[in-house]
């Protein structure tokens, strides 16, 4: 407002650009406070609501040769391990491979893969890795069609053989495969699967483990072991 001799003067109601500005300048630092919190805020319930799976380390491989049966196996507890912590690039599958490896499968990591890690696919290493320190195919198919059940349970048995002839070939034979498999079975699986005529590995696999199961139900169960008392025949 005005004073009488026209100048212009401030009153306590009125408020100057400076004041002005720095209310907007606080304003915007408050949306932009409430848009952080906001963002933080949903990203916390995201994590709660899609909690990260905790990293499980396998057993360092080292490529020694007590260990060319078990690369296949150790190498799908691998891929599970990506699954799990969701290392779905191929880069970051390879990458984090070397985290697993020591001794000589270090040293052939470094000179082999890593080096190369942009070109290769995971597929590319999943495969050089298998050629370096996995099975021959001889050995394979060897180990596979002398493969026997024993202690195993069906799915155990089933998977190891799957295992050794991925190590063979690519493209094994499903008529092979379920083969071998029920030549591997024990002896009284072997011959009510025959019974049962399945046309294929999976439903071979299928079949032997229905008919666990119904021989475990049908299986006589134990007596009862009578108490001292009981066979003394009752008390007074």
């Amino acid at each position: 407002m005005a004073n009488s001799s026209g100048e212009s003067v401030a009153t306590h109601d009125a408020v100057t650009r400076e004041e002005f500005a720095l209310l907007l300048r606080a304003g915007q630092s408050t949306q932009e406070n409430m848009q952080t919190s906001q963002q933080a805020l949903v990203q916390l319930l995201d994590r709660q609501l899609h909690p990260q799976a905790k990293e499980t380390y396998p057993t360092n491989f080292t490529g020694t040769g007590k260990e060319l049966e078990t690369a296949a196996a150790w190498l799908s507890k691998y891929e599970y391990l990506c699954v799990e912590n969701r290392w779905s690039a191929d880069g970051q599958k390879i990458r984090s491979l070397g985290k697993y490896l020591k001794d000589t499968a270090w040293d052939w990591y470094t000179t082999e893969v890593h080096p190369h890690t942009e070109q290769l696919s995971w597929e590319n290493v999943r495969r050089k890795f298998l050629a370096r320190y996995g099975l021959t195919r001889h050995q394979a198919v060897q180990r596979a069609v002398s493969l026997k059940q024993n202690n195993l349970t069906v799915g155990a048995f089933a998977d190891h053989l799957q295992r050794l002839m991925a190590q063979a070939t690519s493209s094994c034979d499903d008529i092979v495969l379920q083969a071998i498999f029920t030549a591997g079975l024990r002896e009284d699986l072997r011959r009510a699967l025959h019974i049962t005529l399945p046309q294929t590995f999976q439903a071979a696999v299928s079949n032997a483990l229905e008919l666990k199961a119904n021989f475990k139900e049908a299986a006589p169960s134990r007596p009862k072991t009578q108490s001292h008392t009981d066979a003394a025949g009752g008390a007074p």
